[in-house]
């Protein structure tokens, strides 16, 4: 939970699971609190720590304003990154006095890169059976979102190899609805457009049952 000390506007960030599950999303919502406090500067590094003595005496007490309003910044982004974390992650970043520290083991800890999690998620995809007692909207979405995850790690696919493993999934009532995508121009088969015609059929089919 966040609360803006300026419009006292709270914001409920799901906490940050032990075993980095749900990381994607939560790293996407406190981005977004983040950059409405203005304070993805300090996160990502752009805003560098100034320093804390001024080389001439006379300019100290202005260099220390600036000093300790960068302190400032970096302990409200820290609160907001902290608070939002389980006891396992919490205890991975404790030692960091930084945010951009916090953010980047949190990075190098959870962030999915490695191969065994683009292992899982290449499985997943064409290991896919749709069925026809889940409404296809919801598996569909699902196998878009692992695509989307993938890509954010690098891996990136043609639409013509996810649309093919989309249309050979689907259940028996979409025999005739297979045949008829197979038949188009590959062009024309994006995975947009393969979702749209899928949906579009699934009405008629549920009320046959």
């Amino acid at each position: 939970m966040s609360t803006d000390p300026g419009s006292h506007r709270t914001y409920d960030i799901p906490f940050l699971e032990d075993t980095g599950s749900n990381y994607d999303d939560w790293k996407f919502r406190i981005s977004m609190v983040l950059r409405l406090r203005d304070l993805m500067g300090i996160v990502l590094g752009v805003e560098k720590c100034p320093p804390e003595m001024a080389t001439d005496s006379k300019d100290q007490d202005a260099v220390a304003v600036i000093y300790d309003k960068w302190q400032t910044r970096n302990h409200q982004a820290l609160a907001e990154i902290t608070l939002t974390l389980r006891k396992e992650p919490l205890k991975y970043i404790k030692r960091h006095l930084l945010a951009l520290e916090i953010w980047e083991a949190l990075e190098d800890r959870y962030e999915g890169k490695s191969q065994h999690t683009m292992a899982e998620l290449l499985g997943d995809i064409f290991r896919t059976t749709f069925v026809d007692t889940v409404p296809m909207e919801r598996q569909l979405g699902d196998m878009r979102e692992k695509v989307h995850r993938l890509k954010d790690l690098g891996h990136t696919f043609k639409d013509s190899l996810i649309v093919t493993v989309m249309i050979i999934s689907l259940p028996e009532l979409y025999a005739s609805l297979r045949q008829h995508l197979f038949m188009k121009d590959e062009n024309t088969l994006t995975m947009d457009f393969v979702i749209r015609q899928i949906l579009m059929d699934e009405k008629p089919l549920h009320t046959l049952r």
